[in-house]
């Protein structure tokens, strides 16, 4: 078995591929609404620069940036964070360790930081540049396990990651192939289960690596108090989840895909409650007991600005040749951490090419229902932003 195939049999294979090829940059060239959900951690990250205490001994002020991707879409947020820090202490050596799974597009974030890519974002400057004694390193060791030595990190931020499970709990059958709209309490119960066991475990990690008044800033996907979720929203007539079901089911009854391998297609993901979230920093709960608190809490939602351009254009009408364009490029952010989703889901009888191409003919889909109803299918944001400390 090559190695490639080792990585396909293992949930590295099955969670969050990198969609494109290495180097390509192709998650940070898609993803607009990233940079925004970033941005918008800032006050949090603002405040946590202003009190994080200075390591002694003119040791470098050490970031951590975990679940990255291909880095393109923190960096205009870490160079506002270097920035903050600087004032403080303007001779700081800082190093940032980006950290996400060992399949991930490394490539693509050294070619970011280092000025090779362009994110096509303007105004987006590479991270290194004008900066001395600012440094780069990368961990490819997954988040659910310890990334960094005890005590080592004085900042972390992890945005839009941690919602992904380190593994499948059961198949989600009958309808929907995310937990979040299933209609199964067992099923429900299940993801539920492995999404606390995945969260103690993840704070616990973090707990360790955090130095003594260390700061973990995080935008985690949720459900908030409204029930509003990722392609959800209550501005939307529909949901994103929805509407790529329906139309992956739409393929099965018409013979292109099996509906075995509907039923198969389930997203390793959850979506916590701001309650879930908060359990494991109650008294009694697995980060408490190592010293991590909540200074703050609370649920956002982040514009899809995908839809907030569409909507902005004066004459913009649907069912045009301009919204199809509009709909085709918006559906990319969809499918950048989705298509390995679909992908394994479909037979191993099934050559690559195949695969790629009836995952291709999902999206097309996606693009012309969105073009009929511009404004009622996107991928508007809701997460729980945090700023945790360690005690």
């Amino acid at each position: 078995m090559s190695l490639a195939e080792k990585v396909a049999d293992t949930t590295h294979g099955k969670v969050h591929v990198p969609w494109g090829a290495d180097g390509s940059g192709k998650y940070t060239l898609a993803t607009k609404g990233c940079f925004d959900v970033i941005a918008n951690c800032y006050d949090l990250l603002e405040k946590a620069c202003a009190e994080i205490p200075l390591p002694e001994n003119n040791k470098p002020f050490i970031i951590a940036d975990l679940g990255t991707a291909d880095g393109g879409t923190s960096m205009p947020t870490l160079r506002r964070v270097i920035d903050a820090i600087r004032k403080r202490d303007p001779s700081r050596q800082i190093l940032v360790c980006y950290e996400d799974q060992p399949n991930n597009d490394f490539k693509s974030l050294f070619f970011y930081t280092q000025g090779l890519l362009k994110t096509g974002v303007a105004g987006v400057k590479p991270l290194l540049e004008g900066y001395d004694n600012v440094f780069v390193l990368a961990s490819g060791t997954g988040f659910y396990n310890q990334c960094f030595p005890d005590n080592y990190v004085h900042l972390m931020l992890c945005c839009t990651a941690m919602h992904w499970l380190s593994k499948q709990p059961c198949t989600i059958k009958g309808h929907m192939h995310h937990t979040s709209h299933s209609v199964d309490a067992k099923t429900k119960a299940a993801f539920a289960a492995q999404a606390k066991l995945d969260w103690d475990q993840i704070m616990s990690c973090r707990a360790r690596e955090l130095a003594p008044g260390g700061r973990f800033v995080i935008a985690n996907f949720c459900v908030d108090a409204e029930g509003q979720l990722l392609g959800k929203h209550n501005d939307m007539k529909h949901s994103m989840y929805d509407m790529k079901y329906v139309l992956w089911q739409e393929m099965a009854t018409e013979g292109l895909i099996t509906q075995e391998e509907v039923d198969r297609t389930t997203f390793y993901n959850y979506y916590r409650s701001v309650d879930e979230h908060m359990d494991t920093f109650s008294e009694g709960g697995a980060a408490h007991a190592l010293g991590l608190r909540v200074k703050r809490g609370e649920t956002r939602v982040v514009p899809c600005p995908y839809r907030a351009a569409w909507m902005a254009k004066r004459g913009a009408q649907a069912g045009t040749p301009e919204a199809l364009e509009y709909a085709r490029g918006m559906v990319p952010t969809m499918r950048t951490w989705s298509n390995s989703t679909y992908t394994s889901a479909l037979n191993e009888e099934r050559s690559a090419e195949e695969k790629g191409k009836l995952v291709d003919e999902l999206f097309e889909r996606l693009a012309k229902k969105t073009a009929a109803e511009p404004t009622e299918i996107a991928m508007p944001y809701c997460h729980w932003y945090a700023d945790i400390t360690k005690e």
